[in-house]
């Protein structure tokens, strides 16, 4: 589905857990892929020339994951301020 610049490219079964939809967003310098569907990391959409992917973390991993990556910040900024 075109939405202008944007499209949807939609999985299997429109999309429905677990496959999920992406967006591909084209501007005038570079294309864009939001969050890949298994769809779409299977080859199983076509896709054209990208530029960047944008992808997140789910919610539970997120949670899960959270105080690991706070973690890693704290110690790169000691390291980056010379107290490591």
């Amino acid at each position: 589905m075109n939405l202008g610049a944007t499209t949807v490219l939609f999985g299997d079964r429109n999309g429905k857990y677990p496959e999920g939809n992406s967006l591909l967003v084209a501007g005038s310098d570079e294309t864009i892929l939001v969050d890949p569907s298994v769809a779409v990391a299977e080859g199983r959409v076509d896709v054209p020339r990208v530029d960047r992917v944008l992808n997140y973390i789910h919610a539970v991993l997120g949670f899960l994951l959270g105080p690991f990556f706070m973690l890693i910040g704290m110690v790169g900024m000691l390291v980056e301020v010379g107290a490591l």
